[in-house]
């Protein structure tokens, strides 16, 4: 999550970055379902 939330057009909007480096704005949740959900930290771990 880089910015937000901001309120749009009705919905709950998040500022986001992927871990390929897309950037973008996100909708929270559409038709009553949460479309953005707590991310887990997936980098590669030592052994």
């Amino acid at each position: 999550m880089l910015n937000g939330p901001r309120d749009a057009d009705g919905f709950t909007w998040w500022e986001i970055r992927l871990a390929d480096g897309r950037q973008g704005w996100a909708v929270e949740a559409a038709d009553g379902r949460r479309t953005l959900l707590p991310g887990v930290d997936t980098a590669p771990r030592g052994r």
